[in-house]
């Protein structure tokens, strides 16, 4: 991602892609393996750039959004088995 365009729609997707890397599992990841070679910066930029491509191959697909849950992930408690 250039910093040409916009300031205020980057500053958007980096705040987007700070709660994305901690909610949805693939951004958390994909986060986790870019900071650990290009630093925090760079990472949030990568979920960012990441998050756009994936919704505008939902818009171009007329797609809903999906991620994996794991068993991990749990809710009021109680281990939640499936979540769309």
């Amino acid at each position: 991602m250039t910093k040409q365009g916009p300031r205020f729609l980057r500053w958007i997707l980096a705040e987007a892609a700070q709660v994305a890397r901690q909610k949805v599992p693939r951004y958390g990841r994909l986060y986790e393996r870019v900071a650990r070679k290009r630093g925090a910066g760079k990472a949030t930029m990568a979920v960012a750039r990441t998050m756009l491509e994936h919704a505008w191959l939902m818009l171009k697909r007329r797609e809903k959004f999906h991620y994996e849950v794991t068993e991990k992930m749990v809710l009021g408690g109680e281990p939640v088995s499936r979540m769309a």
